[in-house]
């Protein structure tokens, strides 16, 4: 799964809960989180929290 689409399709309110739930989840900066979205350049380790956290998402919503 790519993380910027992920990002991309979700609304406008929940994109900022995104992001403050990912930089507090891989304890990086928010600077930090822009690149390694722009750049796709996410650890291993951040990828999987990420789609971990995305899966529990649609776990919920579904």
């Amino acid at each position: 799964m790519v993380i910027s689409n992920y990002y991309s399709n979700l609304p406008y309110k929940e994109k900022s809960r995104f992001i403050s739930d990912v930089i507090e989840l891989c304890d990086i900066s928010y600077p930090s989180f822009f690149t390694k979205m722009k750049k796709d350049s996410w650890t291993k380790l951040e990828r999987e929290a990420i789609e971990r956290y995305i899966k529990k998402k649609n776990e919920k919503s579904s």
